[in-house]
C-alpha cells in the first residue's frame, strides 16, 4: 500500500517532468514550517519542495464526520472543507493546494473482548489526540505514549487496548501477535484528512495553467490513495482472520457514547474559536445532507 511519500512523489512527478522548482516545507510535529531538506521522495537534493502533512490543528475534520466515509472527499472538492482548511495557514505563507485522506483506522486492538461501553471503561487503552480525550471524558482509562511502543506496552500489561492505524499497516507492525481482538468501526477515526502544502512565494511564480496542472495532479492521486487503502485493508483482513484473531465491529452502545462525547467536546471548541465553529457547522452540514440521502 503506498505510504504519504509515495503518494507525495506520484503527485510530484508531474512537476518533475515539467522541470519546475519546488516549494520548500517541512513537516514538524504536525505543524507545517520552512525548512530545508537535503532529498526528499527521490526528487533530488537542491530542489524545492512540496510535502503531505498534517493539518495544524482541529481534528473536527475527521472525527465529528462519522460514518459517510464514501462521501467525505466531495466535503473537501465541492463543499469548502479545502478553504477552510486553506485558512489554517493564512499566517505561514503556504499555499493549500488540496486534500488527501488515509482510510479508516482500526477502532481498537484489544487483549479483551469490548462486548459494551461498561467493559470499555474498565480497561486502560492508549489513545492520542482529540480521540483520547473523548475516551477519557466517557470514563476509559486512557495512556498516551506513541504508537512505536504499543506493541510492547501490550506485551508488558501497560495497557489492555490501543489505537492506531489501519489493518494493513498495523499488521506490518505485528500487532495481531499481541492482541486477540480487533475492533473495527468508521465512527472514532473515519479518516485523516492530510494537508498538500506549498509554499505561497514559490506557488505564485507558476503560471495559472501550471497551477491548474499541479492541482488536478494532486486531486487525481487524492482518491486514488484512498482507495488503494480500502482495498489493502479488505486483503489484509483476511490475514488476520487467518491468523485467528478474532475481528469484530464496535458495539452500539460504544459508537453512541463516543458519538455523543464527540459532539460536546467540538462545541466546547468551537465556543473559544472562531475557525473550529465555522468548521464545524460547514461538517455537520454536510453530515445531515448525507443522512438526508440515507448515506451513513
Amino acid at each position: 500500500m503506498p505510504g504519504r511519500r509515495d503518494v507525495t512523489t506520484r503527485a510530484l512527478s508531474l512537476w518533475a517532468d515539467l522541470d519546475l522548482r519546488y516549494p520548500h516545507v517541512l513537516r514538524l510535529d504536525g505543524v507545517a514550517c520552512h525548512g530545508r531538506l537535503p532529498d526528499a521522495d527521490g526528487l533530488g537534493r537542491d530542489r524545492l519542495e512540496a510535502v503531505l502533512g498534517d493539518l495544524p490543528g482541529l481534528l473536527v475534520f475527521d472525527v465529528e464526520l462519522g460514518d459517510p466515509l464514501a462521501a467525505v472527499p466531495s466535503l473537501y472538492l465541492v463543499g469548502g472543507g479545502d478553504e477552510l482548511c486553506s485558512k489554517m495557514y493564512d499566517n505561514l505563507n503556504i499555499h493549500y493546494v488540496a486534500s488527501m485522506f488515509e482510510g479508516p483506522e482500526v477502532w481498537a486492538h484489544s487483549t479483551v473482548p469490548l462486548d459494551d461501553l461498561d467493559a470499555l471503561t474498565s480497561i486502560k487503552m492508549r489513545a492520542a489526540g482529540d480521540g483520547g480525550e473523548i475516551l477519557a471524558r466517557m470514563g476509559v482509562a486512557v495512556v498516551y505514549f506513541p504508537s512505536s511502543e504499543a506493541y510492547e506496552a501490550v506485551q508488558r500489561g501497560v495497557v489492555d487496548a490501543f489505537e492506531s492505524g489501519g489493518p494493513a499497516v498495523n499488521w506490518g507492525r505485528g500487532f495481531h501477535e499481541v492482541t486477540d481482538y480487533m475492533y473495527l468501526s468508521p465512527s472514532r477515526a473515519p479518516l485523516d484528512v492530510r494537508a498538500f502544502i506549498v509554499n505561497k512565494d514559490a506557488w505564485e511564480k507558476l503560471s495559472p495553467d501550471l497551477q491548474s496542472i499541479v492541482e488536478m495532479a494532486v486531486r487525481e492521486e487524492g482518491p486514488k490513495w484512498l482507495a488503494e487503502q480500502i482495498v489493502t485493508d479488505s486483503e489484509v483482513l483476511e490475514k488476520y482472520l487467518d491468523y485467528g484473531t478474532d475481528v469484530r465491529a464496535i458495539p452500539n452502545d460504544i459508537e453512541v457514547a463516543y458519538a455523543a462525547e464527540a459532539a460536546k467536546l467540538y462545541d466546547e471548541k468551537a465556543g473559544t474559536d472562531p475557525l473550529a465553529a465555522e468548521i464545524l457547522e460547514s461538517q455537520r452540514q454536510f453530515k445531515a445532507f448525507c443522512e438526508l440521502q440515507n448515506i451513513r
